[in-house]
């Protein structure tokens, strides 16, 4: 028996459009059932018992219920059929009972943080990541670990009165040659049409004047004693126009100072239930609706210069985690790497939707083609659109693309 923990698998199937994906679920139970267990390296995952093109990637070392073995030519071993329409050539796995429930990925945060690991990056040019422990301790045999790059940290440990963080990747870096990431704790807006505080904006610069009288007339001034709004504050908007917006008695904002949410109608070929997400470039804000109901409401940042571009796309693929690299914009040649972000959503080519954790700046278009949320938001906005993610897989795409969550970029 490969000792774990406990779950009686019972399939049961989830359709987005014509395709039902393959998941499994359980209730708790103490009886062992047929489960498979990976090895040190991702497992492709086929929606039938033969090779072609993958539908999703497994983590290294899940550990998947045992639905079906079928003997192949194709495969050194069997086919194993771990969910509806998912299949697995896996030599190396070991088969067995258990008790296993797969792990999601990526894990849930730990608590006071939006994001799943710590993220770091270098303290300046000349730092170095390690093979081991003993290297990282020594300082020997490193690689470079370059300004631009992150990366992502599960574990921290002592060796020598020294401080190691040990990456999700399995390398180490010295505590003291990193900075780890402060995300914003912003949230998103949930939305409830009956309490909602309609209409309504975010704030987005890190300190924004209130005024006593619309800041278009000529000698506007910020009201006495009034607080200057934090970024990310939401408000009320009570009246509005061109240049300015009213949130009160005697307290204006300049226009130009606040996203306001625009709601939107129910595009054609969405059903009166269906989940699809608006993007409004224009606003920098992305809303969550169901039919005609919206749902959540989080600033984004959209590409700079319209690198995110317009129009209707369907979520292809969903990805627990993903690793981006591209070039420094205006930075002599370098590049960036970060590893592992989560909540990963592609719509359009290779841009996706995702959590950050490298700047705060919500509200203004600052990325290289994808949207970037604040982590709290990508995580609902992720477990809200499809395709879903099982338990215990890196990725998914289904067979047709249309199956997807509509996403919507429009300004």
């Amino acid at each position: 028996m490969i000792a774990l923990a406990t779950l009686w698998w019972i399939r049961f199937a989830v359709t987005i459009g014509g395709w039902t994906l393959p998941v499994a679920a359980g209730a708790w139970s103490p009886e062992p059932r047929p489960v498979v267990a990976l090895g040190t390296t991702g497992t492709a995952v086929y929606a039938t018992p033969a090779r072609g093109r993958p539908i999703g990637l497994l983590r290294p070392g899940a550990v998947l219920p045992l639905l079906e073995v079928r003997p192949a030519a194709d495969c050194p071993s069997d086919w194993l059929r771990i969910g509806d329409a998912a299949w697995i050539c896996a030599p190396a796995a070991a088969r067995g009972e258990d008790t296993a429930r797969p792990r999601r990925w990526p894990p849930a945060p730990p608590p006071g943080s939006p994001l799943p690991f710590l993220y770091v990056h270098p303290l300046g040019r000349g730092r170095e990541i390690y093979p081991t422990v003993a290297a990282a301790v020594e300082r020997r045999a490193g690689v470079p670990f370059p300004p631009g790059h992150w990366e992502s940290v599960e574990a921290e440990i002592r060796r020598g009165g020294v401080a190691l963080y040990r990456t999700v990747s399995g390398r180490y870096l010295r505590a003291d040659d990193v900075r780890w990431a402060a995300p914003t704790p912003l949230a998103g807006l949930p939305l409830d049409p009956g309490d909602a505080p309609w209409p309504w904006g975010f704030t987005f610069a890190a300190s924004t004047p209130v005024y006593r009288e619309p800041p278009a007339a000529r000698r506007a001034e910020p009201a006495p004693r009034a607080p200057r709004l934090p970024r990310h504050a939401v408000v009320r908007v009570e009246e509005a126009s061109e240049r300015w917006v009213r949130i009160g008695p005697a307290r204006y904002l300049r226009r130009d100072d606040v996203r306001l949410f625009r709601r939107q109608p129910r595009p054609d070929g969405v059903g009166p239930t269906e989940r699809w997400l608006d993007v409004d470039l224009a606003e920098q804000l992305l809303a969550a609706y169901e039919g005609d109901v919206p749902r959540f409401a989080t600033p984004i940042s959209a590409g700079r210069g319209g690198l995110t571009r317009e129009g209707s796309f369907r979520i292809y693929r969903a990805a627990g985690t993903q690793t981006m690299r591209g070039p420094l914009t205006g930075d002599g040649g370098r590049t960036y790497t970060v590893h592992d972000i989560p909540w990963v959503l592609f719509f359009d080519e290779d841009r996706a939707l995702h959590a950050a954790f490298w700047h705060v700046e919500f509200g203004t278009a600052r990325s290289h083609g994808c949207i970037n949320l604040p982590p709290a938001a990508a995580a609902w906005v992720f477990d809200f659109a499809g395709p879903r993610l099982p338990d215990g897989w890196q990725w998914i795409e289904p067979p047709d693309r249309n199956d997807g969550t509509l996403v919507l970029v429009h300004r």
